[in-house]
């Protein structure tokens, strides 16, 4: 009995020490996600995040989808500087492992600037700056300077012809812009206590995805504004109603940017998009007749459509527009004799899908169980 009580005690503590170590590994040491992102300012619209690493840029070394994306003359300028600072020979063992988190912030300019934020390992020292050699050295003109309450530094990248202005806001995070007013913006910035702004993936996930994006739903509008003429565009408008923060892994493809994940609703606020949240994946068809002049859509698609019918209707109410459905389908009936509302729930399909062409037509497509019975 004690043997079995000895051999009981002796696999509890090896199963611990398993569990503790495997957990370590799952987490290595200078990798601080959450850390980094809390530095980024909350004004920011998306954080592309991926790993400083060989592989990562030879998988998209001559891949045109990011530089579509980003732009290239914003990419050139970024790998530039990659290239002579945090990859130069003396620095690269500080930075190399290390997480980069690229955030698109929207100004007052018409403008989208970008902030490079990450991390160095605790040996690294900023004064190490000073003492670039080679290719570096020759480049790269870097000055001191205090921004804020924060130990910055002027780069001048003689290449680009342009300044890079860089910050230490401690425990060894760098942030950097070529923009001035950013900088000085994420100097002073402070994440309220108790904000829920992104938020970071689970380190095991994080450390099995190859790069990841984090969208900041409230800031889409600005930043369409700033990329679109027409100020009225409803490329994405559900999802800029909603008061929400997505966290998404890359599936890459070598012919487009795929990512899925999750979406953390902000408090207890309510848009169209949350009355989905009870409803179950289900797999899309009408996608299969959009005509081939169609420039974007937005498809959705629902597991329990009389649910879906009573939980719009009240969001209907919620949101005020209630009245307005009621008078459009009383101004149906009376002008065309139909009731549509009775016989269109009971036979409402499970999609539906709003599509514009590239000649900017706009039409929508419902499907229901049987179409030749609606007006019967």
């Amino acid at each position: 009995m004690k043997r079995l009580i000895v051999t009981t005690i002796f696999l509890i503590i090896a199963t611990v020490l398993v569990t503790v170590l495997y957990f370590k590994n799952l987490s290595p040491p200078g990798v601080r996600t959450g850390q980094v992102m809390r530095a980024i300012p909350d004004n920011a619209v998306a954080v592309f995040e991926f790993g400083n690493e060989k592989g990562f840029y030879d998988i998209f070394a001559g891949n045109q989808l990011l530089s579509t994306f980003v732009g290239p003359g914003k990419l050139h300028e970024l790998d530039t500087l990659r290239k002579l600072l945090i990859a130069s020979p003396q620095l690269d063992q500080f930075f190399t492992g290390q997480n980069i988190f690229v955030s698109l912030h929207p100004t007052n300019n018409d403008n989208i600037d970008l902030l490079v934020t990450t991390s160095a390992s605790k040996a690294f020292s900023a004064t190490m700056f000073n003492h670039l050699t080679g290719n570096a050295k020759s480049a790269l003109q870097i000055a001191p300077m205090q921004i804020a309450a924060s130990q910055g530094y002027n780069i001048y990248v003689k290449p680009l012809n342009k300044h890079f202005y860089l910050i230490k806001t401690g425990d060894n995070i760098f942030s950097g812009s070529f923009s001035k007013d950013l900088v000085d913006h994420s100097a002073i910035y402070q994440q309220d206590k108790g904000h829920n702004g992104f938020v970071p993936l689970p380190e095991q996930q994080n450390a099995n995805s190859l790069a990841n994006l984090y969208i900041n739903y409230n800031q889409l509008n600005q930043f369409f504004d700033q990329l679109f003429l027409n100020k009225t565009t409803d490329l994405f408008k559900s999802f800029r109603m909603l008061p929400a923060y997505a966290a998404l892994n890359l599936n890459y493809k070598s012919d487009a940017l795929m990512f899925n994940g999750f979406t953390t609703k902000r408090n207890n606020a309510t848009s169209y998009l949350n009355i989905f949240s009870a409803q179950q994946p289900v797999e899309n068809h009408l996608k299969d007749i959009f005509p081939a002049t169609t420039a974007y859509s937005t498809s959705f698609a629902v597991s329990d459509p009389k649910k879906f019918e009573t939980d719009l209707s009240q969001w209907h109410d919620k949101a005020g527009v209630g009245k307005e459905k009621n008078e459009l389908l009383n101004k149906v009936k009376s002008e065309a004799g139909l009731f549509v509302k009775p016989e269109f729930e009971k036979l409402l399909g499970n999609e539906f899908a709003i599509v514009t062409t590239r000649y900017f037509e706009k039409f929508a497509i419902i499907s229901v169980k049987d179409g030749s019975k609606l007006f019967r």
